[in-house]
Parts: structure tokens; sequence; C-alpha cells
């Protein structure tokens, strides 16, 4: 999707808005659709139908620095996926609540069933994207290179989900097909 290069004009680890993104990263435009598509799953199986879910994570786990501000507190329940095309990981998703958000809870526990097949059936609000150019430390960065995130947080019984998607380098090879 974008290079190494193209990622090194923005700073590493702040979450910027859409607007900004395109600001910094006109080339951005070309992949906007892929970059807001709600749900991303449904983006994705249009570049290959042959799509999986791989469960990493499932269950408590620290809340990181990053996402503080949003769920005040210490600990959550998350659950971290890898999102595939023909066998290969494109997208690393981390979803995470409070350990008192038991509906938002039970939306996570399926599995290899998309999360968006669970909590877009519900009515909820969702917050603008932020995107950021994560580094090869971040939380939500599985590989040893820059790369471009997503996140947003839904609103369900005042309740939120912090949702952090990652374009994996990969996903390269299905764009450019």
């Amino acid at each position: 999707m974008l290079s190494d290069t193209d990622l090194s004009v923005l700073p590493l680890n702040h979450w910027i808005s859409a607007q900004d993104l395109i600001h910094t990263l006109p080339m951005v435009n070309n992949h906007i659709a892929l970059l807001t598509a709600i749900p991303l799953t449904d983006a994705l199986k249009k570049l290959d139908t042959d799509f999986s879910v791989v469960v990493r994570q499932l269950g408590e786990g620290d809340i990181e620095a990053d996402e503080y501000p949003l769920l005040c507190t210490q600990v959550g329940y998350r659950r971290e996926v890898q999102l595939c095309l023909s066998g290969t990981a494109v997208i690393w998703a981390r979803s995470i609540c409070r350990t008192d958000a038991f509906h938002w809870q039970k939306s996570m526990q399926c599995g290899t069933q998309t999360l968006g097949s669970r909590i877009y059936q519900k009515p909820h609000q969702r917050s603008v994207f932020e995107f950021a150019c994560l580094d090869q430390y971040h939380h939500c960065n599985p590989t040893n290179q820059p790369v471009l995130a997503r996140r947003s947080s839904l609103l369900q019984y005042q309740t939120p989900l912090l949702l952090t998607e990652t374009f994996l380098p990969a996903i390269k090879n299905f764009i450019f097909k």
C-alpha cells in the first residue's frame, strides 16, 4: 500500500485524522476506500475471496498507554486476530474493552468469525477514524517495520470498544494484483 519511504513523513505512533493523513500523504487517496471501509472485512473479501480469521489472543490483558485515555483502566478484555487473504496475514486487528463490558466481551467471543459480523447487527455509535504510522515496537504492529494503522471506538450502552486495524506489508500483494 505505502512504502517505508512514504510512511517516513508521518510521526511514529502519533494518531492523526484522515484529513491530516491525506494532507501529509496525498498518494493515500488512491486507497482511501480501503482505508476507511466499514466493515474492513467486506473490502478485503473484494480483494480475494479466500478470506480467513486467525485468533491470536482472547481474554484479559494489560491496557497500553495509548488506549488508556479511552478505556480509563489498567486491564481490559482483548481480542487480537490476523485477517488473512489466501492464507497470508494482511491485517492485524486488536479489539479491547473494559473488563466490565460484558456485551463487548460476548461479541468478541466469536472464534474465527469476523467481529464485524457480530457488532454491525446491533446499534452503536462509531468515532471517526484516526491513523498512525506504528513503529516495530508498538503493541499493534507484529512486524519489524513501520506500518499504517487505523483505529476508532465504538460506543454501545455508554461503554467503548477500541478497535485498531494494522495494514500489514503483504496487503500490497492483493491491492496491486
